[in-house]
This record gives C-alpha cells, sequence and structure tokens, in this order.
C-alpha cells in the first residue's frame, strides 16, 4: 500500500495556489484598486496593470466591458489579503453598484387605465 501525501488534493492545490501568488506578487506595485461586489462576482478595478500577474495567478479573467478583473463572489478574502499583502497598494472596498430600477409588472393596459382605442370606428 503506498503511503499518501500528508493533507488532501485540495489542501496541496491551495497551497501550490498561494505559492503561487506569493511568487507573483510584485513588491512596491504602488497600485490604486477597488474591489467591488459586482452580481455574484468580485470585480477588481483601478490600476490593475500594475498587479496584472498577482490577478492571473489567482486565476481571474479580465472584463473588458466592466474594464476590471472578475472572481468568483466566494474568493473575496482570498483576493483582498492577497492585494493587501503588498503594502504599497491602496485597496479599498467598494459598494455594490446601483440596482437598475425595477421592471414593472406586465398587467393589461385597460385595468391601469391605459387603454388605447386605435379603432376608427366609434
Amino acid at each position: 500500500v503506498a503511503a499518501e501525501a500528508p493533507g488532501t488534493g485540495a489542501e496541496a492545490a491551495a497551497a501550490a495556489t498561494t505559492a503561487v501568488v506569493e511568487a507573483s506578487c510584485s513588491a512596491a506595485a504602488g497600485a490604486v484598486l477597488t474591489v467591488s461586489p459586482h452580481k455574484k462576482a468580485v470585480l477588481v478595478t483601478g490600476e490593475t496593470q500594475k498587479v496584472k500577474e498577482l490577478l492571473k495567478a489567482l486565476k481571474g479573467s479580465w472584463n473588458k466591458g466592466l474594464g476590471g478583473w472578475c472572481f468568483p463572489g466566494s474568493q473575496r478574502a482570498a483576493v483582498l489579503a492577497a492585494l493587501r499583502k503588498d503594502p504599497t497598494n491602496t485597496v479599498t472596498e467598494g459598494e455594490a453598484a446601483a440596482q437598475p430600477p425595477a421592471k414593472r409588472q406586465k398587467g393589461s393596459a385597460a385595468s391601469e387605465g391605459g387603454f388605447i382605442n386605435d379603432d376608427d370606428s366609434e
């Protein structure tokens, strides 16, 4: 019977990710960043070019439309911790973007008094 390596596969993967993050953590990046929620994800915006390799190591993906890096919402704490590891970075936590106005409920136009008689007959 072969001896198993200590720790589970998930622990080993987390340790490997931590090693990669620490290796790619650029010292004295001096980036000004904002970490904010976006739907079920976390969005990192600001001077991300300075910490691009770190964001890639954290398995983030660039979202051109949002102009920032997206991460699963469950990784918020890990992303914040990794970005704050460099004391020259200024990391602020943003609030969720304003929600769009709620859609109007469908209903009959007549019940809302909005019935328009477009029939030519009287």
